[in-house]
């Protein structure tokens, strides 16, 4: 095969991807500001915390990584402002957690009021499992997707 088809093809599969991550970061902030009963979103100044797995809370994941960092832009020009992690102050957190099925990872995300407790948004995405093998594969050298 041609060195510059073989290369295209590299490139598209990688941003093909790359995209389904930007997509899904995408859709959580979608659905966090739409389900949002907050009456000016500028007000809130929100902390992204480590998405975690639900069933061992001391477990992050590369996807987690790499959709909060799309979240920050997500977020902020949907109106948030958002806190940098060593930052104070901040009224409220973004908690995410993921939990991996036979078919895929379901990632439940929500923002909550640090001083009150209540849930003001909520957000939840479904990634199928081909897909997290082939995301996966460019990211090869982090397993972030466990077989069950």
């Amino acid at each position: 095969m041609n060195f510059k088809i073989m290369f295209f093809l590299i490139v598209l599969y990688v941003n093909l991807y790359a995209q389904m991550l930007n997509d899904i970061s995408k859709n959580i902030a979608q659905q966090l500001y739409i389900n949002s009963d907050f009456k000016n979103i500028a007000d809130v100044k929100l902390k992204i915390l480590p998405m975690k797995n639900l069933h061992d809370n001391s477990l992050t994941s590369i996807a987690g990584i790499k959709i909060n960092e799309n979240l920050i832009n997500d977020l902020f020009v949907r109106g948030y402002k958002i806190v940098k992690s060593d930052q104070k102050p901040y009224n409220c957190v973004l908690v995410s957690t993921f939990i991996n099925f036979k078919e895929g990872m379901l990632i439940n995300s929500r923002v909550i009021n640090v001083n009150t407790g209540l849930v003001h948004s909520t957000a939840k995405v479904f990634i199928p499992k081909k897909d997290l093998k082939e995301i996966n594969k460019i990211y090869h050298k982090y397993s972030w997707f466990r077989e069950n």
